[in-house]
């Protein structure tokens, strides 16, 4: 659904400068492992397209680090929406869906995320979100 989502935003790399950004995700104090992370940019003044979107999975200890739709390292310099998610499923078609990991985030983070990260041009590895379930 996040990479579906991610996909929509923008087209074309070329033209979008990006920046390294890396961070981690705690809830609550603890790390958040095996969350997915997703950057949208948004559109300033006039422009039509904001750029591609950008992504990341934490590991263990809550840390990620993210690439653009592209496959670059990276996100799109500027201002951006936030989204973070555990839900997973797999599986599709006559078989169904399967659900293989509950979500544990607060839905103000996922859906219409209240969540915002300015991406500075020369990166940042301090891409922080301690997110709390009240």
């Amino acid at each position: 659904m996040l990479v579906l989502l991610l996909a929509a935003v923008g087209c074309g790399g070329d033209e979008y400068p990006l920046a390294p950004v890396s961070g981690t995700v705690t809830l609550d104090g603890a790390p958040v492992a095996d969350a997915r992370v997703g950057f949208e940019p948004v559109r300033q003044g006039e422009s039509l397209e904001a750029g591609p979107g950008s992504y990341g999975k934490t590991d263990q200890e809550g840390r990620f680090s993210l690439k653009s739709l592209h496959g670059d390292q990276g996100a799109v310099v500027g201002p951006h929406m936030v989204r973070i998610t555990t839900f997973q499923t797999k599986g599709s078609g006559p078989a169904g869906i399967e659900v293989v990991a509950e979500e544990r985030i607060p839905a103000r983070y996922v859906d219409g995320s209240t969540l915002r990260f300015t991406v500075p041009a020369d990166g940042t590895d301090e891409a922080d979100f301690e997110l709390t379930s009240n």
